[in-house]
């Protein structure tokens, strides 16, 4: 673990060296975690910021952290304060490399990187030959190397005689932020990585894990989608979907949740990604698919999950800085992640190696417990601040509360050492003044 101070997209320009450096000795009374579910905040790092200008500069001038910076320092006067971000995988985050900054950079000096490129992704290796000589900016860039790394897919199992089905589960429940509440199941059972649907539900909900009660069955799931922190949908009968993947014979190679089924006739739906595993293994072994589907019995493919790389540009408060990511696809199961540093030639003049500043956020995660999650950080992360809160609201009108219940009972376990703002998401109190604590300026607001 590592506790990132400053500002690591920029380091070495700022400091004149790529390393990180280590956390400071401020008071964990003048303290607070926000627990964020912000992309950019990397699973397994604990960023440190002691001032509203570098907050800004990390996420962004007009973020919702750079605002909460605004509030937290307001009024310091001196107060050796720091604000900690972690990323809270509510409904859970797949792994990222996180490219150093090339922002500055000319289109010149980028049109020029020609040469290899390799990563592994969910264990498999990845390669490609990048020549950005012809591209017309970073974006362009970012989707030239996708297509790279993309065409030649590293094959994970080759099988004959295999067939998708789809299959619809009619349940009631209700879904409130991240959290499907499930009450009763018509018939069939609940699978994690199929897709939920219903009148009031927005497109791409998907189940990523249970959280509680009967296995597949009537209790609480863990809710993913790409975009937005959550909505809140009264009960009402709703559908699951996905595919039946029957497993006919394994030519070679092993089938595995994370990987993409492919065929050579067309009739596998593009992104067609293993979620879950049913039964069995090898021959006759059953496997949850992400799109409800019918295939008949032929030869499938099973890959390593498509790459995603984007360029993501970050005007700062005084710092403007550009990256390029690099992520599995968005269609598959985040679970199943994990992604590392990237090798080759072309790698350092993107900014993708551990030496030019790039760093990892690996493997993929999910909250299925919020107190024990948070007994983890405590314990491998960091216990030095003294009040913590999430910067969106973690259940969105569900009921009961399941995550806001949960960070509020273990706050109380820890006898008073951390307190837990629940009536905050996109605000926060200002931090004391000189001399004053955390604790004792709330409890006198």
């Amino acid at each position: 673990m590592r506790i990132v101070a400053a500002f690591p997209f920029v380091a070495a320009t700022l400091i004149g060296s790529a390393s990180l450096p280590e956390r400071g000795d401020a008071e964990s009374g003048q303290n607070r975690l926000f627990l964020d579910a912000n992309n950019r905040t990397p699973l397994g790092e604990v960023l440190s910021f002691d001032s509203e200008a570098g907050v800004a500069n990390f996420f962004g001038a007009r973020s919702l952290e750079a605002s909460l910076a605004a509030q937290f320092f307001a009024g310091a006067r001196g107060a050796s304060a720091h604000m900690l971000f972690a990323r809270f995988p509510v409904g859970g985050a797949r792994a990222r490399l996180y490219g150093s900054n090339i922002g500055a950079r000319t289109l010149r000096r980028l049109q020029a990187v020609n040469g290899s490129l390799s990563i592994n992704s969910q264990g498999y290796d990845y390669a490609a030959s990048i020549n950005l000589s012809g591209v017309a900016g970073f974006p362009a860039a970012a989707t030239a190397i996708e297509a790279a790394l993309n065409q030649n897919l590293p094959v994970a199992a080759v099988t004959t005689g295999s067939s998708i089905a789809p299959v619809s589960v009619s349940f009631t429940g209700s879904i409130g932020a991240a959290v499907l509440t499930v009450t009763e199941i018509s018939s069939g059972s609940i699978e994690v990585g199929a897709m939920i649907t219903g009148p009031d539900i927005p497109a791409g909900r998907q189940v990523v894990a249970q959280l509680s009660g009967k296995p597949n069955g009537a209790g609480t799931y863990a809710i993913w989608y790409r975009q937005g922190h959550g909505s809140y949908t009264p009960t009402e009968t709703l559908t699951e979907t996905y595919g039946l993947l029957a497993i006919g014979a394994v030519n070679s190679g092993a089938v595995a949740v994370g990987q993409q089924v492919t065929d050579a006739t067309g009739g596998v739906l593009p992104d067609t990604a293993i979620q879950a595993h049913l039964s069995g293994s090898g021959a006759g072994s059953a496997w949850v698919v992400n799109k409800a589907e019918t295939v008949a019995s032929e030869t499938m493919t099973m890959t390593g999950a498509p790459l995603n790389v984007v360029y993501r540009p970050i005007h700062g408060g005084t710092i403007h800085s550009g990256a390029f990511w690099i992520q599995q696809n968005g269609a598959f199961n985040f679970a199943s992640s994990a992604i590392t540093y990237a090798g080759g030639t072309a790698a350092a003049p993107l900014g993708l190696t551990q030496a030019s500043g790039a760093y990892l956020s690996s493997p993929g995660q999910v909250v299925t417990s919020p107190s024990r999650w948070m007994d983890d950080f405590v314990r491998t992360m960091s216990a030095d601040w003294a009040s913590f809160q999430t910067t969106f609201d973690p259940d969105a009108g569900a009921s009961p509360p399941t995550y806001k219940n949960s960070l509020a009972a273990w706050a109380q376990s820890t006898g008073g050492r951390h307190q837990y703002l629940d009536g905050y998401t996109d605000a926060t109190p200002p931090i004391a003044g000189s001399g004053g604590s955390v604790e004792q300026d709330l409890q006198t607001r």
